[in-house]
C-alpha cells in the first residue's frame, strides 16, 4: 500500500436546488486536473425514493427512511473509501453529494439522535470525523428566487418559503464542523462554481488560476 496516499472527503449539501449536482459534475474535471483523482457518492435520498421507496400509510414511515437513509449513505461512503484505498493514485477526493448529518434537517433531533444511538454512533462521529471539509451550496430560493425550480428532481416537492427553512436548517446542523465553507447566491451561477472550486483549492493546497 501506498503510504503516501492522501484521501480528502468533502461534502457538498445545501437546500434544495442549490446546484449540488451540477456544481459537483462541473468541479470533478477542474480537480483532476490538479492531479487529484475524485470519487463521487451520490445523493442516496434520491435514489432511495427513485427505487419506489415512499414515505406514507402504506409505505414507511419518516423515522424508518431517515434511518435507512443513514445506513446506506455510511455503507455507500464506506465503499467509495475502500476502493480509493485500493486504486494506486497518492492524492483522492471523494466528493460526497449530502451527508449523513442532513437528515436532522428533516426529523427531529431527538429521533435523530436515537437513529444514532441505536446504530451504534454519536453525532461527532457522523459530523467530525467523517468529513475534511464542508460546502454549503445556499438554495436558490434565497437571492436568486428566479432559478428555483422543481423540474430537474421530480423528488422535490419543496415551495421556496420550505427550501429555506430546509437550507437553514442544513447549515444548522453542520455549523459545528470545523471547516463548513458557505457559498451563497451573491454572484451567477459560474461565479458560485468557481467559489466553490476556490474553497476546495484552498483547503488542499492547490494554486488557483482562474
Amino acid at each position: 500500500m501506498n503510504t503516501q496516499k492522501k484521501i480528502v472527503k468533502i461534502i457538498v449539501t445545501g437546500g434544495p436546488c442549490g446546484g449540488k449536482s451540477t456544481i459537483i459534475k462541473q468541479i470533478t474535471p477542474k480537480i483532476q486536473d490538479k492531479g487529484w483523482k475524485v470519487f463521487i457518492a451520490q445523493e442516496m435520498a434520491t435514489r432511495l425514493f427513485e427505487s419506489g421507496i415512499e414515505i406514507s400509510e402504506k409505505g414507511i414511515s419518516l423515522y424508518q427512511f431517515q434511518e435507512q437513509l443513514l445506513l446506506r449513505q455510511i455503507d455507500e461512503e464506506d465503499f467509495m473509501q475502500n476502493l480509493a484505498e485500493q486504486h494506486n493514485y497518492n492524492n483522492v477526493v471523494i466528493l460526497c453529494d449530502r451527508g449523513i448529518i442532513d437528515g436532522q434537517a428533516y426529523i427531529s433531533e431527538t429521533d435523530f439522535d436515537k437513529i444514532l444511538q441505536d446504530n451504534g454512533y454519536t453525532r461527532q462521529q457522523v459530523r467530525d470525523e467523517r468529513y475534511d471539509l464542508v460546502i454549503h451550496l445556499s438554495t436558490a430560493a434565497y437571492g436568486a428566487e428566479e432559478f428555483y425550480t422543481l423540474e430537474n428532481n421530480h423528488t422535490r416537492t419543496e415551495s421556496i418559503a420550505e427550501a429555506r427553512i430546509v437550507d437553514d436548517k442544513t447549515k444548522a446542523v453542520w455549523s459545528e464542523h470545523p471547516h463548513l465553507r458557505t457559498i451563497d447566491n451573491s454572484t451567477c451561477f459560474e461565479g458560485k462554481i468557481s467559489r466553490t472550486l476556490q474553497e476546495i483549492f484552498s483547503f488542499l493546497e492547490i494554486s488557483w488560476i482562474k
